[in-house]
């Protein structure tokens, strides 16, 4: 009965979320998704507690303890040979992603010690270091970090701990104050996330001097220098499903990046999975600076993608269109900038062709 009732407050906020868009809150798809993903993970959580709650033949468990702080319990229940990476049924979260989302810093720090996976993902793909980002918790972020937390790492929202900051506070409290911290405020959660974004910072650029991905993403040009002396060719480096480095320097934005692999001998008409050439990619984002650079470089104006999309069809794409591939491959753009950057695109063809 409790699981039933557990449903349907879940549908119910579901169209609580839907009425809520219509009447005018700013929640984009990225926001909307992020939350769908949370409440999901949170309401399962929640319910299991509740349902733990009426049952008086309840056993004790390390997530109930996590989420109340009861160190003593769960060290009685390690002794007693609980993992301490012991997944909860209903969300696979562990007890450190517990003690996170309800800000128990000294149960994370002992978890911690005693070798708890501090990137392990629950049913939703998120990570403690994603929860410590959306309640806006430093001190745990922090300890988080320093156990060695994946910064890179992406939710089944395709969402990461640093995106998951810019997340609004209308779609925060919706969450939070509803569901499972009502305690949480909005200067707490922002101040918190302020004081976290550094850090992840830091962390992606020390990340970076590793990973000549990250450092391309980045627009880390001197990074990137030192990779490429690495490979012997960079046109090789592909993503598992075979998009170019060039591609993901384009559609990050990071003309540096750009440049930088040009002159290393990336091939400017490289294309991707999809046939899609790089110089595609920046007409359809409107980044003219890329595409000229991309158009200097020597890319070709002609050629087809396995749709059959050209440059000039990237160009004229309709803003709906645009903006559904934009979230695909989650790039933020908006309508007004993509609108001027393909104008000056457009302008510079026009002329090239003159010349």
């Amino acid at each position: 009965m409790l699981f039933a009732r557990c449903k349907i407050f879940m549908i119910r906020f579901g169209r609580s979320t839907l009425s809520r868009r219509s009447a005018g809150i700013d929640m984009n798809k990225f926001q909307l998704v992020s939350v769908i993903v949370l409440t999901v993970a949170t309401v399962t959580l929640v319910c299991q507690q509740n349902a733990e709650n009426e049952e008086s033949t309840t056993k004790a468990d390390l997530w109930s303890a996590a989420a109340a702080g009861d160190l003593t319990e769960m060290q009685r229940l390690i002794e007693d040979g609980d993992s301490i990476d012991q997944r909860n049924p209903l969300t696979n979260g562990t007890p450190l992603l517990t003690a996170v989302l309800f800000g128990q810093e000294e149960v994370v720090k002992f978890l911690l010690e005693q070798g708890a996976a501090v990137n392990a993902r629950d049913r939703y793909g998120s990570t403690p270091l994603m929860t410590a980002a959306f309640i806006g918790n430093a001190t745990i972020t922090k300890l988080l970090l320093e156990a060695g937390a994946d910064v890179t790492l992406r939710n089944h929202a395709m969402t990461t701990a640093s995106e998951i900051l810019d997340l609004s506070w209308e779609a925060t409290q919706q969450l939070a104050n509803n569901l499972f911290r009502k305690d949480l405020t909005e200067s707490q959660v922002f101040e918190g996330r302020n004081r976290i974004r550094p850090m992840l910072e830091r962390a992606f650029r020390d990340a970076a001097a590793e990973d000549i991905w990250l450092a391309v993403i980045l627009g880390e040009a001197e990074l990137i220098k030192k990779h490429v002396e690495n490979y012997t060719d960079i046109n090789t480096l592909k993503t598992d499903i075979g998009i170019p480095l060039l591609h993901v320097a384009v559609s990050s934005n990071q003309l540096d990046s750009v440049s930088v692999l040009l002159e290393a001998g990336a091939d400017v008409d490289a294309i991707d999975h999809l046939g899609t050439p790089a110089v595609l990619v920046a007409a359809l984002l409107g980044y003219a600076d890329i595409a000229e650079v991309l158009l200097d470089a020597g890319a070709a104006t002609n050629l087809k993608n396995h749709d059959g999309a050209t440059l000039d069809s990237m160009l004229e794409l309709d803003w709906p269109t645009t903006q559904f591939i934009a979230q695909i491959i989650q790039v933020k753009i908006e309508e007004t900038a993509v609108t001027k950057g393909r104008a000056v695109i457009r302008e510079y063809l026009d002329k090239a062709t003159v010349e």
